[in-house]
């Protein structure tokens, strides 16, 4: 069968031509042929088909062999050029052989073309095949070398003498080096390997190559030319060529450094965790509650020994040991937790009382978190800290909260829990039976403030002691104000119990008591309510204790009344009285009355006095007084309830402060008013307005710069007026108010202490206060008996004023027989409904009118 062959023919005789043609086919080709003849015939033929052969004559015209040669070679296909001719000489034939021919034969001995070109076309095919395989080949080493050096770990071959053959660009970046300057080395030679970790590559070397076996090079740190230290895992695997004979070692070493610092990071933690498990005031443990029911310790630190008594080996071989320490009282709660932890396995959280071999209590309180294994154990990781400490803190600041830390009785709070308590149970219990008592002691702030507060509060304790021994377990007394104590009594049989009760403190609060080394008698005012099915809130309760109190305190100290609904009416309307009173501030309904003050001895003025005794001096003394000045008082002329007298609202003012404001408004309009009638009645000057002061007015800071710029104001000068002060006040802060005194008569302002003898003794400061004048309470003027009591009274005060330079003023005096005895005892002053009603501004100012200022005792002036 002939062979196919695509034969390009280089000649200009056609005769040629088919000879050579002939000659290929009865060699046994089937040739398909063109021929050319010039150069660009050439190029063309060369790039449209694919030739097995070119065959050429020598010489052309105008073109050659050499020429053909040239541009089949620039054309870079692999076709075999053979020469065919028929004068070309050996030395041409030599040349065009170097020149890169195939072959030459001479036209004369064509037999030989057939041969020629099989041959070289063979040839041509093996060159072909051996080209391919070389591309196949290098491009199979470019891909390697690219995954090679793609690869993230340093993947190398070394020689058997430990010399890298290769290495990747990730293992050349290890060293900080280039690919290049590290082939055909020993690692010492570019980085700073020690000695003896080469000798141990070695060695490792040899074993890989000896055994054929993988090795594993101990983990090495290497620090490259930049000074970083990177720790590699280096595996190693004989190298073996294509006969299976080891040539070296080929390995990977991959960068442990994260993991080597993870390693080292979780020791350090394991150790932390270690030392913290062994200094925390409790312990670390895992705990499991296998599928076959029984528990274990698997992990338990060495806090048990401080918190159990128990070492971690006790606890870990017998788990119940920790089970046992439970308090009794606090087992059944403690497994229902753990029980609901494992059921649902959301956290455990609970604390609970244990008692150590040593019999030591403590309060525990564990936090774990569970988790369910694959085989059904439920594990628990958490930790179990002493919180007895804040257990101890905690109850102590429930007690704190709840009780009063003076007397460490039950504060308001505990109180109020309590009185809802018993409310409750009343409302549910036909029998039950309660009540309140509610003490306040008369005259605290006398004490405190004249034995100082420590004898104060050391009385207050001694006070609570007192009280606890007059009640049952079941009863309770707090205290929930600076003098005031309440007592709940459960249980009684009716108010005849708590009316026992009472009677029994009354008693024993009339024992005297040692405080400071003075004996002390307090008393209390005690009011009582019993509880009943209408009470529904504590405050109820506590305000109707309240009012009952405040009416015992009202109508006599150291006694009790008992609650019923007429205070509760008056109490209403004592707090719409209030209200109304800070009304009447803002619309003015407050007005001044002026009670005339006289001279009933005549001493003031003492030549026209002395007239009127000229027909009969008894006569004249019943009447004829001269005035010398007034007594502002206040009146209250109500919208809807006329006119209001300061009894009934001056106390609720005093109560509330507001009487500080009513006092400011007075002392200025009454100035105003003084001012006023200085200019218009100048001949019957001087004459002296008294204005009352409130122990409020004392205590304000503002009290001097007050006065002083209502002085300032009204252009009145101090020397008219008289301020009067009660007994009662002087004594409560007696060193402020002396020197308070002092400053108001250096400006030339009079002071009385008005209600002398009805207050508290003062006699051991009279001496001392900066005062002017006396005034009598007419408690006692009212009650003169020639030779009785208060006919003593009055003559001591007088005689006491004498002797200290100090005038007195009476005040009451209703009749003749009263203003007799007083002049017989030498009072110089007098005021009362036997001269003169309070006045208003109208009415004074028309007594002011009169030429003179003498008036009859006997027809007194009336307001209108």
């Amino acid at each position: 069968m002939s062979e196919p062959l695509n034969v390009l023919m280089v000649e200009d005789s056609e005769i040629d031509a088919m000879l050579v043609i002939r000659e290929l086919r009865r060699g046994g080709f089937n040739p398909s042929w063109q021929r050319v003849q010039t150069a660009q015939e050439l190029h063309t033929a060369l790039n449209s088909r694919t030739w097995d052969v070119i065959v050429s004559d020598y010489r052309l015209p105008g073109f050659n062999a050499p020429m053909a040669l040239e541009i089949a070679k620039q054309s870079q296909k692999d076709i075999p050029f053979i020469l065919v001719s028929g004068t070309i000489g050996e030395v041409s034939a030599v040349e065009m052989m170097k020149a890169g021919a195939h072959d030459y034969v001479m036209k004369d001995n064509l037999n030989r073309l057939p041969v020629a070109v099989r041959r070289e076309v063979r040839d041509a095919q093996v060159r072909a095949e051996r080209k391919q395989a070389q591309a196949e080949l290098e491009n199979q080493r470019a891909f390697l070398r690219q995954v090679f050096d793609v690869v993230p770990n340093s993947i190398f071959v070394k020689d058997a003498e430990g010399r890298f053959v290769t290495i990747s660009q990730a293992g050349a970046a290890v060293y900080g080096v280039k690919v290049e300057e590290i082939i055909g080395k020993w690692e010492n030679e570019f980085t700073n390997v020690a000695l003896e970790q080469m000798h141990q590559y070695f060695v490792t070397n040899q074993q890989v190559m000896q055994t054929r076996q993988r090795q594993i090079y101990p983990s090495q740190a290497i620090v490259n030319k930049q000074g970083e230290a990177r720790w590699y895992k280096t595996i190693v695997e004989p190298f073996v060529d294509t006969q299976g004979v080891v040539q070296g070692v080929i390995g990977s070493a991959t960068d442990i450094t994260d993991i080597k610092q993870a390693e080292e990071a979780l020791q350090h933690s394991q150790k932390l965790l270690q030392t913290l498990a062994s200094n925390i005031p409790g312990i670390i443990y895992s705990f499991v509650h296998r599928s076959d029911s029984s528990v274990a310790f698997e992990y338990i630190s060495l806090g048990c020994l401080d918190l159990l008594e128990l070492t971690p080996d006790q606890i870990l071989e017998n788990a119940s040991l920790c089970f046992a320490q439970i308090h009794i009282d606090d087992r059944a709660g403690y497994y229902v937790a753990a029980r609901q932890s494992a059921q649902t396995l959301k956290s455990f959280s609970y604390e609970w009382r244990l008692i150590t071999p040593s019999g030591k209590l403590k309060w525990v309180q564990a936090s774990a978190r569970p988790e369910c294994r694959e085989n059904g154990d439920i594990v628990w990781y958490g930790v179990l800290l002493d919180v007895s400490d804040r257990k101890q803190a905690q109850e102590l600041i429930i007690h704190n909260a709840l009780h009063d830390p003076l007397t460490n009785l039950p504060n308001r709070t505990l109180l109020v829990e309590r009185l809802e308590l018993a409310i409750n149970r009343a409302k549910r219990i036909e029998t039950y039976r309660y009540a309140v008592l509610f003490l306040d002691l008369d005259r605290f702030k006398v004490i405190n403030d004249s034995l100082g507060h420590l004898a104060g509060d050391q009385l207050l304790k001694t006070i609570a002691q007192k009280l606890k021994t007059h009640l049952r377990e079941v009863d309770l007394v707090a205290r929930i104000g600076g003098d005031e104590f309440v007592i709940l009594l459960e249980e009684i049989s009716g108010i005849e119990k708590a009316i026992q009760i009472t009677e029994r403190i009354l008693t024993d609060f009339q024992t005297p008591l040692i405080l400071n080394d003075s004996e002390v008698v307090i008393s209390t005012s005690i009011g009582i309510v019993l509880g009943t099915k209408d009470y529904s809130q504590a405050s109820d309760l506590l305000r109707d204790a309240d009012i009952a109190m405040y009416r015992a305190k009202a109508e006599e100290r150291s006694s009790y009344k008992i609650f019923d609904i007429e205070m509760h009416t008056q109490a209403v309307n004592r707090l719409t009285l209030e209200t109304d009173i800070r009304k009447a501030l803002e619309r003015e309904e407050f007005v001044i009355y002026y009670q005339p003050i006289v001279d009933i001895l005549g001493n003031a003025h003492g030549g026209q006095s002395q007239r009127l005794y000229g027909a009969s001096r008894r006569e004249a003394q019943l009447h004829a007084v001269r005035l010398i000045g007034f007594e502002a008082l206040v009146r209250w002329q109500h919208p809807t309830r006329g006119f209001i007298l300061p009894e009934e609202f001056v106390p609720i003012a005093e109560e509330t402060g507001l009487i500080v404001q009513i006092d400011r408004w007075m002392f200025f309009s009454a100035c105003q008013q003084l001012a006023n009638w200085k200019t218009k009645f100048a001949s019957h000057f001087p004459l002296k307005i008294s204005i009352n002061l409130s122990a409020q007015d004392i205590r304000q800071a503002s009290l001097i710069e007050d006065i002083d710029q209502t002085l300032a104001q009204t252009g009145l000068e101090g020397d008219f007026i008289a301020l009067e002060i009660t007994e009662s006040m002087l004594i409560e802060n007696i060193n402020k108010t002396i020197d308070l005194l002092t400053q108001l008569k250096t400006r030339k302002i009079q002071i009385t202490i008005d209600d002398f003898g009805s207050g508290y003794s003062s006699l051991n400061y009279l001496h001392r206060l900066p005062a002017d004048n006396l005034k009598i309470d007419r408690s006692f003027v009212s009650q003169m008996q020639e030779g009785n009591r208060n006919y003593q009274v009055v003559s001591t005060i007088i005689a006491l004023s004498n002797q200290l330079g100090l005038a007195v003023v009476a005040e009451g005096i209703e009749t003749p027989q009263q203003l007799q005895w007083l002049q017989q005892l030498g009072c110089e002053f007098g005021q009362g409904y036997l001269f003169s009603n309070p006045l208003s501004y109208k009415t004074a100012e028309a007594l002011l009118a009169n030429k003179s200022l003498y008036f009859s005792a006997c027809y007194p002036i009336s307001g209108p």
